[in-house]
């Protein structure tokens, strides 16, 4: 089961080896289960992470099938802390056990389910009903049992959660079977609209009619008035031809003969009238002859001349509330109130981890932070709740627990989530750079043991969680160098079985250098000798050697001058007996030609540690010539300045804008400044040569050595 990666690609992040990646492109987990990939941080462990999510393009091949980013579904991908803000997920992702499984998917078909029915109802009462608010006055019409369900799905912003599941279906249980009455689709039309709410209302609420004969006349005495003030400034009138009219005299009595009809009509004949002259521009409109019923029965002071139109009105809306009733019937089907009682039925049994998960939980996330974790319901949801409080989707600043405990119990959780996936593959991203030596080693533990059915590949630059994993992985565990730049070689670069011991144990480190097998291998013996001062420096501090230990700082600081017996040193150190002698001092390391380093040692065979030996030699050089540049120009007394941060700031010492310039430069070099170039309480020499990438560090070379040039 290889990981065959055949493209990477993701902006202008990765280089042009990966377009087309046919070297360096394989992660093979027949040969180990758990896999790491040590890059420095700007190489693109993250991107990678974020490419395999499906943010950018790929292709691969995994266990004879070939995937790309639209059909990929083996990886389940845990992203650095940073990315971590929040737990995501609902508890089904963190949990095992048929039971709660069970309820889960009961519950998520209700949701949906329901969701469903709740928008097809809301766009049927918008659409067909003409319904958009709980305010409407149509909403008034319906049955009294079920308003505040009309009420609760019309409702602006509303959704499937604020119905009361339990309350919809018994009311809707309750309903009988519903049959609708034949009916004319324009008049149905009529009672839907908004502008005829009014209309028909006044009109169901009409109680009695005074007679008045004159009120036909008002509809002419209308016209009128309206055709003399659209033809005002004509001297003739328009309809019977006569000359020099009077107009204002015309619109004055027009208006006076109105006017008396008005005054005579009672309140409630007057809200008729105004139905009759404003209500309909159309016949059209009047689909229930509304205008000529309602003239004819103030006309006649008939008022049973209203009879038909109040009860067809009624009748058209009567059906509408048929319509909503039956939407709302047909909206629940056996189905979902089957689902729904054998759900409710479920939640009276009390929730329990399954055994795994209790492992998992209760005896690794809780015992460590000391907090009680617990699986609950609430709001009819499965919940992991901590000390009462919900844990999932809860942003990090709100959880009480120092950072430390935040990194750890988000990543334990996502952890989790990934074992109980059906992905084949955990690819995680830096997951212990900022926790302590007790966290890391649980955390490891977590990775390796509740992660055993996986395969397992780690994006890192923490040699502490390589030797971690090592440790408890020994015999399933393999480590690659991950490259991602322009002229380089460049992909998932294997480490031998043999470089990777060195890398992880100091022991075996210092097994091979004191073997003979070495001798054969070394290409430069004296450069070998100069990248190993630091080191040797170091292991003397470490066994007490202070003898040892002076005489080596006389190599490592720039400002010396003493001549060092280095072959004397390396021979008592490593229970060497190298014969060719190497007396030297700082001025010989320098007289190095750092831009055209030889191999130091057989890179066919220890590509890396060749690599480590060039890298750390370039640091001894930079860090020399800085040191002693900076205190001949500056004339520093080395004896109360005699590191090398302390003589950059003498040199630079000044608030003046160059001063503060300079500092800043020199300060800021990682190759410089670096913690491991003297390895004193840390003696991995892989770490500082592979914790920063080729270019950058070419880079930071030349940048150092202009700067040193011009002062």
């Amino acid at each position: 089961m290889s990981l065959e990666i055949l493209k990477i690609k993701k902006d202008n992040i990765f280089c042009e080896d990966f377009n087309s990646f046919s070297k360096n492109n394989i992660i093979d987990f027949n040969e180990a289960r758990i896999n790491a990939a040590y890059a420095p941080n700007g190489v693109g462990k993250s991107s990678l992470c974020r490419v395999l999510e499906g943010q950018g393009e790929f292709l691969l091949n995994y266990n004879n099938n070939a995937y790309d980013n639209s059909n990929c579904n083996i990886f389940h991908i845990i992203n650095d802390q940073n990315s971590r803000n929040i737990i995501k997920g609902e508890a089904k992702d963190f949990l095992l056990g048929d039971d709660i499984v069970k309820e889960f998917n009961l519950k998520e078909w209700i949701d949906n389910s329901f969701a469903n029915t709740f928008s097809n109802l809301k766009n049927k009462f918008n659409e067909d009903l003409n319904i958009s608010k709980k305010s409407d006055e149509k909403i008034r019409w319906l049955d009294a049992n079920v308003i505040k369900i009309v009420e609760s799905i019309v409702a602006r912003g509303a959704t499937a959660e604020n119905i009361d599941i339990d309350d919809f279906i018994n009311t809707i249980s309750k309903m009988d079977n519903i049959s609708i009455e034949e009916y004319e689709l324009e008049k149905m039309k009529f009672i839907k609209s908004d502008m005829n709410i009014e209309v028909i209302n006044q009109i169901l609420n009409i109680k009695d009619i005074t007679k008045n004969e004159d009120v036909s006349k008002l509809e002419q005495y209308d016209d009128a008035i309206s055709i003399l003030y659209k033809y005002y400034d004509s001297q003739n009138c328009i309809v019977c031809d006569n000359e020099n009219i009077d107009t204002d005299s015309l619109l004055t009595l027009k208006q006076e003969q109105e006017k008396v009809i008005i005054n005579n009509l009672s309140a409630s004949d007057k809200k008729i009238l105004e139905i009759i002259l404003t209500k309909f521009e159309s016949e059209d409109d009047d689909v229930f002859d509304i205008k000529e019923t309602l003239m004819q029965a103030i006309t006649t002071g008939n008022i049973e001349v209203l009879e038909d139109l109040i009860d067809s009105l009624n009748y058209y809306k009567d059906i509408y509330k048929k319509i909503a009733k039956k939407y709302l019937k047909d909206s629940l089907s056996t189905e979902f109130v089957d689902k729904y009682n054998e759900y409710k039925k479920i939640l009276n049994n009390p929730l329990k981890f399954s055994d795994e998960d209790i492992l998992f939980i209760e005896e690794f996330i809780a015992d460590n932070i000391n907090k009680e974790i617990k699986l609950e319901r609430k709001d009819n949801k499965i919940v992991i709740t901590m000390d009462s409080d919900n844990l999932l989707g809860v942003e990090r600043k709100d959880l009480k627990l120092s950072s430390g405990e935040q990194n750890f119990i988000s990543l334990t959780f996502e952890l989790l989530k990934a074992k109980n996936s059906d992905k084949e593959i955990v690819i995680i991203d830096d997951p212990i750079s900022s926790f302590d030596s007790i966290f890391k080693n649980k955390l490891v533990f977590a990775i390796v043991k509740f992660l055993s059915k996986k395969n397992i590949l780690i994006l890192t630059h923490n040699i502490d969680l390589i030797r971690l994993v090592e440790f408890q992985n020994k015999d399933d565990f393999g480590i690659y160098l991950f490259n991602n730049f322009e002229g380089q070689e460049n992909g998932f670069i294997k480490i031998s079985n043999f470089e990777k011991k060195m890398m992880i144990s100091i022991p075996e480190l210092l097994k091979f250098i004191r073997s003979s097998e070495i001798d054969s291998e070394i290409k430069n013996e004296r450069l070998f000798l100069y990248s190993l001062i630091p080191f040797m420096r170091g292991y003397s501090v470490f066994i007490d050697d202070c003898v040892t230990k002076q005489k080596l700082i006389m190599l490592m600081h720039g400002y010396k001058t003493e001549i060092v017996n280095l072959t004397e040193i390396y021979n008592n150190v490593f229970s060497k007996n190298l014969t060719t002698i190497y007396d030297i001092s700082v001025n010989d390391i320098l007289s190095i030609d750092i831009d055209n380093l030889p191999e130091i040692i057989n890179s066919e065979k220890y590509p890396l540690f060749n690599k480590v030996l060039t890298n750390n030699l370039i640091y001894l050089y930079l860090r020399l010539k800085t040191e002693k540049v900076l205190a001949d120009k500056y004339q520093i007394n080395t004896d109360n300045y005699d590191q090398l941060s302390s003589i950059i700031y003498e040199a630079y010492k000044s608030d003046n804008e160059y001063d503060k310039k300079m500092r800043i430069f020199f300060y800021s070099k990682k190759s410089l400044l670096n913690e491991f170039n003297h390895f004193d309480g840390n003696m991995s020499i892989f770490q500082p040569a592979i914790d920063i990438s080729e270019e950058i560090l070419n880079k930071e070379k030349q940048e150092i050595l202009n700067k040193l040039n011009s002062i």
